[in-house]
């Protein structure tokens, strides 16, 4: 049996007044100035009815869609939910209900659902079950007549394009690109809509299509499928829920955070992407851009255009949760399914200039930055995942081939387990690298950092350093050559080499390859028996390491070597305990290297050495006067030359 539409009419004038007109077209004007935002809200009074009839008739066997059809003078929109009854008449052809106040201030926060279709209708009609009415000058419905070829369990609205402000003509165009471009993700946070029809009359139709199963104990995967003409689109998202507990004003409602899936053709895999544009949702895209990678929807309290949330203690709360179940649930379950990888760190609030402080979206960077940084949610170049304190990234993949997670350890920090990054990371035109390192947009201009989320980015140069004689001593001779091969391919680094200890002699101990004057501290093993320190034999009879420690300018002991390294070491602390004998074949080793050196530089090394030693004899013919004199003294102008009696 219907409802008392006269009755409900009049209660509703005398309530609101005669002259309703004012508050109507404020509805129109203001409050919808997006006017095709009314399909989003026609969709959520849908799925609120489908909701109360699974709800209420679980056992009636309906179909979970929604059809518009569209044609020159108007717009219907079809629908299986719960039936009218007299609550949802009274409530559709009302404002403010439940109030008996009139302030225009409170419109906004009525006016989204069914009131927005005053932006396109001036007299919409609702038939379902055994309502059959229209709605005029916003408050007083009309019994109409039954409306043709409905089926069973159909609810039908009609829309006619009478609008004083627009044309049939315009009316049409508007729907008509909308319909076509709704998007099939506006099926995504839907719990009982699974389709959605539209029909243009006498041209195009299309539908848009969704699927839930469930993805692991706490996902679901969610396929939306959008088909037009032969043209079809398909995403796969990965949801995530969560009930919000009721306050004092708000009844419970869920927050969900969604991410766009990709099949990789070559891998055969799925990764998790980032998209470039994620409007908050609340159900349905609101106009306010989060910045994330990724979608989020929660019930928060928004303005009436849908541009904005209300700065309150409720969606404050609701984004603090956003921000925990992110953390605490999610980012733990994608690293079991394997979906925590690089591209997901890409699509995760890490560009600081789109959160400054006390900006809407705040806390959820806030709490990403300290999970990045304090759990394991790094990718490891060795396929696990690391926390920033314990994570390092390398300028060079081939570091990582080089220092393992325990020798990172002992060569950087002892009392740390550090672990190399996947080398992916290392790509500077990524936005986790720049983030990693604390670089701000700036920095290419300005060096302008924050503080970094990781322990550093290893350079070949830097990692020079930090070699030591206890830490080489450690390693195995097969790890060594590894590391001369590392520098072998580096040629421009091997000069800062000449100092550190590298070389391992046959001792097992580790000396530079040079001295600061310059003398060598080992040499290439010859082929007789030496008393020079020569390098570890092993490692200088494999060819690459022997190429590389030449590099590094080391030779065979010779001439020169022995008078270096042997001889003038005697005498650089004053009178030595030498014989006449034992002097003379000083001094005649001494003459032969000098002469039979053919290489300037070693020449040059050995003049310098002896103008720096007292190792001469010499006697004054007058005095008897016998003294040692330096090799520059003996051959400087005005004094006599050097004899030397056998």
């Amino acid at each position: 049996m219907p409802s008392d539409y006269e009755a409900i009419c009049q209660d509703n004038v005398r309530r609101r007044g005669e002259e309703f007109d004012d508050i109507g077209r404020l509805i129109s004007e203001q409050l919808y100035s997006d006017r095709m935002h009314f399909i989003y809200e026609l969709l959520q009074n849908a799925e609120d009815a489908l909701a109360r009839r699974h709800r209420n008739n679980p056992e009636k066997k309906l179909p979970d869609s929604v059809k518009f059809v569209l044609h020159k003078d108007r717009l219907e929109i079809r629908h299986f939910g719960e039936e009218f009854n007299t609550i949802d008449v009274k409530g559709i052809s009302d404002v403010l209900k439940g109030t008996k106040s009139t302030d225009r201030s409170q419109i906004g926060k009525f006016g989204i659902g069914f009131k927005s279709v005053y932006a396109f209708t001036s007299i919409p009609e609702i038939h379902s079950g055994d309502e059959h009415f229209i709605i005029e000058r916003y408050i007083r419905p009309r019994s109409a007549d039954r409306f043709p070829k409905m089926v069973d369990g159909e609810t039908a609205f009609v829309f006619p394009f009478n609008h004083k402000d627009l044309s049939k003509k315009q009316a049409f165009q508007l729907i008509e690109k909308k319909l076509k471009k709704i998007g099939s993700r506006v099926l995504l946070f839907l719990k009982h809509i699974s389709e959605i029809e539209w029909k243009i009359e006498g041209q195009d139709e299309g539908q848009y299509l969704k699927e839930s199963k469930q993805h692991g104990r706490l996902a679901q995967k969610v396929t939306v499928i959008g088909q037009h003409g032969n043209e079809d689109e398909e995403e796969e998202w990965l949801v995530f829920d969560h009930y919000i507990e009721s306050d004092n004003s708000h009844s419970e409602g869920i927050i969900e955070i969604a991410f766009k899936l990709k099949q990789y053709e070559k891998s055969k895999k799925q990764k998790i992407v980032k998209i470039e544009f994620s409007p908050l949702n609340v159900y349905f895209p609101t106009k306010l851009e989060t910045n994330l990678g990724f979608l989020v929807q929660g019930p928060y309290d928004t303005t009436a255009s849908r541009s904005d949330i209300e700065e309150n203690d409720w969606n404050i709360r609701i984004i603090e949760e956003t921000a925990s179940l992110l953390t605490e649930m999610v980012l733990p379950t994608l690293k079991k399914l394997g979906l925590l990888t690089v591209s997901l760190l890409e699509a995760l609030p890490i560009k600081p200039e789109y959160f400054p402080q006390n900006s809407v979206f705040r806390p959820i960077y806030d709490k990403i930055r300290a999970a990045l940084q304090h759990q394991d949610f790094l990718p490891t170049a060795d396929g696990k995942h690391v926390a920033g304190k314990y994570a390092l990234l390398a300028r060079a993949e081939d570091l990582i081939q080089l220092l393992s997670s325990a020798q990172l350890s002992s060569l950087l920090d002892k009392s740390k387990k550090l672990e190399w990054l996947t080398p992916e990371i290392t790509d500077k035109k990524k936005d986790i690298y720049r983030y990693l390192l604390g670089w701000k947009p700036s920095y290419w201009e300005t060096g302008e950092k924050i503080e970094p989320l990781i322990v550093a980015e290893i350079r070949p140069e830097n990692m020079i350093e930090e070699l030591t004689p206890d830490f080489l001593k450690e390693q195995s001779i097969a790890w060594l050559l590894k590391l001369y091969a590392f520098f072998q391919k580096r040629p421009a680094l091997i000069d800062r080499l000449r100092n550190k200890p590298i070389i391992r002699l046959e001792d097992g101990t580790h000396v530079s390859p040079f001295k600061q004057d310059g003398s060598q501290s080992a040499f290439l093993p010859p082929e007789n028996e030496t008393e020079f320190p020569v390098v570890n034999r092993e490692i200088a009879k494999n060819e690459k390491a022997l190429e590389f420690l030449r590099n590094l300018k080391l030779t065979e002991p010779d001439a020169v070597d022995e008078v270096i390294g042997h001889i003038l070491p005697k005498y650089s602390h004053g009178q030595p305990d030498v014989s006449d004998d034992k002097h003379l074949r000083d001094m005649k080793k001494i003459l032969h290297a000098y002469s039979t050196e053919d290489s300037q530089e070693k020449k040059s090394l050995l003049t310098d050495r002896l103008a720096d030693t007292v190792f001469i004899n010499a006697e004054n013919p007058v005095s008897n006067y016998h003294r040692q004199r330096r090799w520059l003294e003996m051959n400087a102008p005005g004094r006599c030359a050097i004899t030397i009696r056998a």
